[in-house]
């Protein structure tokens, strides 16, 4: 029961009797193989009645006090100190903090503009994207609402089902590209000073993209590049006209093959001075004003798929791509080869047992980190996580080889199908596009992110960084500690260290054992910087997987939770009956190492035997904790001589209600 403390002098509980008398226990303390003193949780050799294993009434911390070491590894393995199995809508990166993540603000969409929104760009203060046929732009201010600037179907040649898959900026205007039923559609320019829109009508572009590069006579220009879709790549040299076939290179409808022109182009991705082509066989390099394109990933001959490379992100010089249900991470980006596959997506090192799964759907990049969306098919459910190798992140413990984040974003039942990084109006948002299950509507969100670095300087400062406000939850791990995964544990006491706690933001700690239903601990945490519950209710398990949610109520400072402790002790706590055994009697040492010289052992016996009955007694511990109880009418209780006939213990029986 309450507390977890060892010491060497008995300490003191008083029972108060449904009539008012107060009695003073004396409680014995346990005492381990060599006399040493062992902790324990309530004052007194306090037994489960029905135990079937070795109660051991002190108890084995797990302390988690830092979220930021990662996610992905089983529960059963234990050397990810500090660790965290997954979080739902939960902001772990910074050291020793845990927040509720962004809120998601939906923006309105033009009436009828319903297509699927798969590229866009931030310019001049304002995001654009598209949605099919449309071209719509959020105003960079409050980002309250989006309006369609130009209806594709003014330009000749844009089909009704288009779905626009890329764009580039290119000496300072915008270029779109995509396709329908399998064919690429007309190059589109956006003059982003005038929002005019002006179709190539047969120059068609399926992926393009836009970079600095050096042409065959040494000259640094800016250089575009586009595919019509079948493997088939072009390049142009700096022109003002790219809407005319003639002035790419080759000129010719269909251009030079890259890879196998079966299968298309997937994404084209562009780094400083050369462009990638992502196809389902394979990453190409387009090198030398076109001439020589080598797979540099040639190992995904061994798994083609159809979405390999649809999503694809490069960050510090490394490039983060799908690959089937994994993420790969390609290091040499100069031309060399990558000879083997580098799987560093959630749950690649270890067995992932969270439910973040599902094939890769929307990648960009947050600052140093990468940012990932799965989509699971099945649960219908998109998750987004945050990521970095361990070896950018020193003194981060751990055995995988990346830190993942997951998941400061989850959106049930809708796939993301874009995440862009823009900061319109000066405040960074992360826009999320999405798509229902059904396939017929697209949404579009803004998520909160901080301004000043990091969420707790946002919050010193009163930027604009806004928590949301629906139930979020992290979820810790469940690595067992001490007698290992077969031993039985007993849920004993939880301590929350927080900040910003109220009673509309607030945490609220629960614990699952052996993956059945969760269970509160204690009451919600509404007052910080440290709360603590004892557990009086039968929790045990051999696994015990402790969480926690977070709700951030509007306008206020969210939760931040900076550190959490679970006590389970060894052995069954399997009943609330318990037999306290307490010492009576002349001259016995209390607490504060003085001699009980006054009280009348016999008057107390006699007062606590007349305590039994249905009527609650109470129980108040040495922290002025009061629990109500209940003692067992009739019991006779067994007496123990423990130094002469003045001195005696009973084994009292003693329910906790």
């Amino acid at each position: 029961m309450p507390g977890l403390q060892s010491g060497k002098h008995p300490y003191h509980v008083t029972l108060v009797t449904s009539d008012g008398f107060e009695v003073g226990l004396i409680a014995v303390v346990p005492t381990g193989k060599n006399g040493e003193a062992m902790p324990h949780e309530f004052e007194g050799t306090l037994t489960p009645v029905d135990a079937t294993e070795e109660f051991r009434p002190g108890g084995i911390p797990r302390e988690f006090a830092d979220f930021s070491a990662g996610a992905g590894y089983s529960y059963y393995d234990s050397r990810v100190p500090n660790g965290y199995a997954w979080a739902k809508n939960v902001i772990t990166w910074i050291p020793h903090v845990a927040v509720p993540s962004g809120a998601l603000t939906e923006v309105a969409l033009p009436a009828g503009t319903h297509a699927e929104i798969r590229t866009g760009f931030e310019r001049s203060g304002h995001l654009y994207f598209s949605t099919g046929r449309y071209a719509c732009k959020v105003s960079g201010g409050t980002a309250a609402s989006a309006t369609a600037v130009a209806d594709f179907t003014t330009i000749a040649n844009i089909s009704t089902s288009v779905t626009m898959t890329s764009t580039a900026l290119y000496l300072g205007t915008a270029y779109w590209g995509g396709y329908a039923s399998g064919t690429a559609q007309p190059l589109v320019s956006h003059v982003v000073a005038s929002d005019t829109f002006t179709s190539g009508a047969t120059c068609a572009g399926w992926q393009i993209g836009s970079w600095f590069g050096v042409d065959g006579e040494g000259n640094w220009d800016q250089w575009m590049i586009r595919t019509v879709g079948t493997g088939a790549g072009y390049k142009i040299t700096n022109s003002a006209t790219p809407l005319n076939d003639t002035v790419w290179t080759p000129g010719s409808a269909l251009g030079d093959a890259v890879g196998d022109p079966g299968y298309p182009v997937n994404k084209v991705v562009t780094s400083r001075q050369a462009p990638f082509m992502l196809k389902p066989e394979g990453i190409f390099i387009i090198q030398r004003n076109g001439v020589y394109r080598p797979n540099i990933t040639p190992y995904w001959e061994d798994v083609v798929n159809a979405t390999n490379g649809a999503n694809a992100v490069i960050v510090q010089g490394r490039m983060y791509t799908n690959v089937l249900s994994d993420l790969d991470m390609i290091q040499g980006l100069d031309g060399q080869l990558n000879d083997q596959p580098f799987s560093v997506g959630p749950g690649s090192d270890l067995p992932n047992e969270t439910p973040v799964a599902g094939d890769g759907s929307a990648m960009c990049r947050y600052k140093d980190l990468i940012v990932y969306c799965q989509y699971d098919t099945v649960r219908q459910t998109s998750y987004v996580s945050f990521g970095k190798p361990r070896e950018a992140v020193p003194g981060q413990p751990g055995i995988t080889n990346f830190i993942w984040h997951s998941c400061p974003l989850v959106i049930e039942g809708e796939k993301i199908t874009w995440l862009k990084m823009a900061a319109p109006g000066g405040n960074p948002r992360m826009w999320v596009a999405t798509r229902n299950a059904s396939d017929t509507t697209s949404h579009l969100y803004w998520m909160s992110l901080p301004r000043n670095g990091n969420i707790l300087q946002e919050l010193a400062s009163g930027g604009p960084w806004r928590a949301r406000t629906d139930t979020c939850t992290l979820y810790l791990s469940s690595n067992p500690w001490s007698q290992g995964v077969h031993a039985q544990k007993a849920v004993r006491q939880v301590a929350v260290v927080s900040e910003s706690c109220s009673d509309t933001s607030y945490l609220t700690p629960y614990v699952s054992t052996d993956k059945a239903t969760r269970v509160q601990l204690g009451a919600t945490v509404t007052e910080s910087p440290y709360t603590e519950a004892r557990i009086v209710t039968d929790i045990n398990g051999r696994q015990v997987a402790p969480s926690i949610d977070f709700l951030a109520g509007s306008g206020t400072t969210p939760p931040i939770l900076r550190a959490y402790t679970l006590w389970a002790g060894e052995g069954i706590r399997a009943s609330t009956v318990y037999q306290g055994r307490f010492r009576f009697g002349t001259g016995i040492k209390l607490r504060d190492g003085s001699i009980d010289t006054t009280s009348n052992p016999q008057a107390t016996w006699e007062v606590l035997i007349a305590a039994q009955g249905p009527r609650p007694a109470t129980i108040v511990d040495w922290k002025n904790t009061t629990y109500t109880i209940a003692l067992e009418q009739g019991a006779v209780w067994k007496e123990h001589e423990t130094k002469d006939a003045e001195h005696w213990e009973i084994e009292a029986t003693i329910r906790f209600t």
